[in-house]
């Protein structure tokens, strides 16, 4: 029952409501990102630690990208940070 729950159940949970649904967000550099050379990026947040931000780039994308606090200024929760 409760590997169901945490397979098919949660991650439709808007995280609003203690759910696992990814939050759309848009990070906002210190410094240029090296591999992109840009200033932000957008992405999906599957979760916030103490040391940094553990995000997807697109919701196709199966692989984490991680990025450390302290090389963010801003993060945007807008609704849309796809645009």
């Amino acid at each position: 029952m409760l590997l169901f729950f945490a397979s098919e159940i949660y991650g439709h949970i808007d995280a609003k409501f203690g759910g696992g649904s990814p939050v759309q967000v848009r990070f906002f550099y210190r410094l240029s990102d090296p591999a992109t050379n840009e200033k932000s990026v957008a992405g999906l947040l599957i979760d916030e630690t103490q040391h940094g931000y553990y995000f997807l780039r697109s919701p196709e994308e199966t692989k984490a990208h991680f990025v450390p606090r302290d090389a963010i200024t801003e993060i945007d929760f807008s609704q849309s940070p796809f645009k």
